[in-house]
């Protein structure tokens, strides 16, 4: 399988993808530090890309869900794709089971993201682990893997991942796609 390579930013966004980086994530709602806007997505239109929302688990998971897909939406991007659900270390599955169901509903990919620590609790299709032991690897059950964190690159700080080939489809390319 081969393993596609991802950054995230939540503050400092490089103005150019980090070296060998073929897709990357960023951020369309919720509770994130900071909501990309289109003219940073734009930046990285050649690159496979995956809007992430961070959760909020103390409010509605289905009202959140449609929140991120209309956040999709706006920004031109089509169903089918991933949409990452953020939800950390927290320990919630009913809260990402009523979350999926209505992002699948609306017909996109709902994709699990948090702490290797809780990843057992949860039924995903698509799990994308943190689990920063600074080893490139996807272990057998997960679609991706976040393995280092506030790496330096030119301009900015990220975070870099990996992707196994099923979750990669579902990442689109550009801001139309």
């Amino acid at each position: 399988m081969k393993l596609t390579r991802c950054f995230d930013a939540s503050l400092q966004i490089p103005k150019s993808a980090p070296e060998g980086c073929e897709a990357v994530l960023g951020y369309i709602g919720g509770s994130a530090v900071h909501i990309w806007t289109p003219e940073e997505w734009d930046r990285f239109g050649s690159l496979r890309q995956f809007p992430c929302w961070v959760a909020d688990l103390a409010s509605s998971a289905a009202k959140q869900a449609t929140d991120a897909v209309d956040a999709a939406k706006h920004l031109g991007w089509h169903d089918t794709r991933a949409i990452i659900a953020d939800v950390e270390s927290a320990s919630d599955p009913s809260w990402w089971d009523a979350w999926a169901a209505e992002v699948t509903r609306l017909h996109y990919q709902p994709t699990w993201y948090g702490s290797a620590s809780v990843a057992g609790l949860y039924s995903a299709e698509f799990k994308w682990v943190a689990d920063f032991d600074n080893n490139p690897d996807l272990p057998d059950g997960w679609a991706a893997k976040q393995y280092a964190a506030n790496v330096q690159v030119p301009g900015g700080v990220v975070d870099l991942s990996v992707i196994g080939d099923d979750l990669v489809t579902h990442g689109g390319l550009g801001p139309r796609e």
